[in-house]
């Protein structure tokens, strides 16, 4: 699941221990069972992780590089720093959430992304709940998997806390109703695209 968002604020919020924990157990069952030991040694879990990541990637676009390996190290080692451990599991949900977190070129991506969707056979919708950002973000990431955009930063007109997605089916939609509460789905049309 591609999620984009500015460093600055991904490291600021994103250092909370009981979250990152609760990815060391894989409910999915999909991921290798020792990829959940509680690695004592950082560098080594790390390269682990990052090495695991880029060969189970779906393609190289879904791979990490090293400057956004750098980013998840910092990510990891104030987690580490904290519990003494790290386990392949927390170190690839890291990925997963925060892998592709952007600088300022990718921000103005994330609108030119956005822009490009609204127009051809795209469609994009908000998703607003009255918990936490994180919270539905997670949610979202275990309900539908990876290989879903979901784009953080958006403000609610009514002042929810949403995010935006490209292209859910119908089953995506009654998965998202079915399984969090409280969910309010818009679907939206933007307009007035220009060239900047």
């Amino acid at each position: 699941m591609k999620i984009v968002k500015a460093f600055e604020d991904f490291i600021n919020e994103s250092i909370d221990v009981k979250y990152w924990m609760d990815y060391n157990t894989d409910t999915s069952g999909q991921s290798d069972p020792s990829f959940a030991t509680k690695i004592k040694v950082f560098d080594i879990a790390f390269e682990e992780g990052v090495e695991t990541w880029n060969a189970e990637a779906d393609g190289k676009e879904n791979q990490i590089d090293s400057k956004q390996a750098k980013k998840i190290e910092k990510l990891a080692y104030e987690f580490f720093k904290r519990e003494k451990w790290i386990s392949i599991n927390i170190i690839h949900a890291m990925i997963a959430q925060e892998g592709y977190a952007g600088e300022s070129v990718e921000i103005t991506t994330e609108s030119s992304e956005l822009n490009e969707a609204s127009y051809g056979k795209n469609t994009i919708y908000e998703i607003a709940t009255p918990a936490p950002t994180e919270m539905l973000v997670r949610e979202l990431t275990d309900l539908l998997g990876l290989d879903k955009s979901i784009v953080r930063g958006f403000v609610s007109p009514e002042g929810f806390e949403s995010v935006l997605m490209i292209n859910l089916t119908p089953s995506d939609i009654k998965k998202i109703k079915d399984e969090i509460g409280d969910v309010l789905i818009f679907k939206m049309d933007l307009s007035n695209r220009k060239e900047i």
